[in-house]
């Protein structure tokens, strides 16, 4: 019997969750058994964003509450950067009307996951997020967002990734 590091059954949980998520239909409930059952053990609160790497790329899973979920899908999407010596926070913003909301990556320099989600971006020209809708104790799935990466955008995030 072959022994895994807890790094790899995270990731082959991920990329099995992945793929019954690319399964279901937008508004369709992730079902609680199976590898979609991985989604509830990671989400709690409403605004959380989990990046995965799945086939070479990251994809960003945020959670959010109807509302806000109607505004990011209905929003213009822009970005913003704000580095530190030691953090960089990449901050998408989406702007519908008045309304302003935000998904947002903070980055610590120190971990590795942070520096390869870093390097990804600065060599991609999109980033894809999958919206979760958090309804009552379940999560749906909603639209699935394929945000480009401005040109200006990506020379910041070379200057974070270093």
């Amino acid at each position: 019997m072959k022994i895994f590091s807890r790094k790899n059954d995270e990731a082959t949980s991920w990329s099995a969750a992945i793929r019954d998520f690319k399964k279901l239909k937008e508004g369709d409930p992730l079902p609680r058994e199976g590898a979609c059952g991985f989604f509830y053990g990671h989400f709690i609160y409403a605004g959380e964003t989990l990046p995965v790497r799945y086939n070479g790329k990251y994809i960003l899973f945020h959670i959010e509450n109807d509302d806000v979920i109607q505004e990011l899908a209905a929003g213009a999407p822009s970005w913003h950067i704000g580095l530190d010596e030691d953090m960089a926070l990449v901050t998408i913003l989406f702007k519908t009307g008045t309304i302003i909301n935000h998904i947002q990556l903070p980055l610590d320099h120190a971990r590795q996951e942070s520096s390869e989600l870093l390097k990804f971006l600065k060599n991609s020209d999109k980033i894809e997020i999958n919206l979760l809708n958090l309804v009552y104790g379940k999560i749906i799935k909603e639209k699935s967002l394929a945000i480009p990466i401005p040109g200006a955008i990506k020379e910041e995030i070379k200057k974070a990734a270093g």
